[in-house]
């Protein structure tokens, strides 16, 4: 009765993608939160249920917000796993921090690399997000975009040596 199409590669699965990542300034306090100042978010929540996004957001931004608060140290990085999502957090030696949460099949090693990407893209763009700023509006979607949604091919490759038998 259902039949599949034929494809010449498979699909990644499904579930193996970004769905919220912030960058926040370490050692402020945002204004009437418990951490620090958001400088930036983006979010893809397309495959929750549409009454579940605006709760999931508020989640993801609140445990965000405690994960950076507790990053201490700079070029620290950590992951927490929280309700079936992985939360990969990593505190940039430029001066911010950066949080994403991911499904569980997330590749830890392309994440910590998008959220590095992210942190360095964003200190290039908002050079003030070193010293004292308010909160800048620039979201990191571009970065958020198909690449980083494919991890399988946003990974970089291994390099790989072959010697010729003699």
């Amino acid at each position: 009765f259902f039949r599949t199409p034929l494809r010449s590669a498979p699909d990644p699965p499904c579930g193996m993608k970004i769905l919220f990542s912030a960058v926040f300034k370490p050692g402020t306090e945002a204004p009437g939160k418990d951490g620090p100042v958001m400088l930036s978010q983006a979010a893809e929540l397309s495959s929750l249920g549409f009454f579940q996004r605006s709760t999931a957001k508020e989640v993801f931004v609140m445990f965000s917000r405690q994960f950076a608060k507790a990053s201490t140290e700079p070029g620290q990085r950590s992951s927490v796993r929280k309700d079936g999502y992985m939360s990969h957090v990593y505190h940039s030696p430029m001066g911010v921090v950066a949080v994403c949460f991911a499904d569980d099949e997330y590749p830890q090693r392309v994440a910590f690399g998008y959220l590095s990407k992210v942190c360095e893209d964003f200190v290039l763009a908002v050079p003030q997000s070193r010293g004292d700023c308010g909160t800048a509006d620039l979201p990191h979607e571009a970065l958020f975009a198909a690449k980083h949604q494919a991890p399988l091919a946003a990974r970089p490759p291994l390099a790989t040596s072959r010697r010729s038998p003699r």
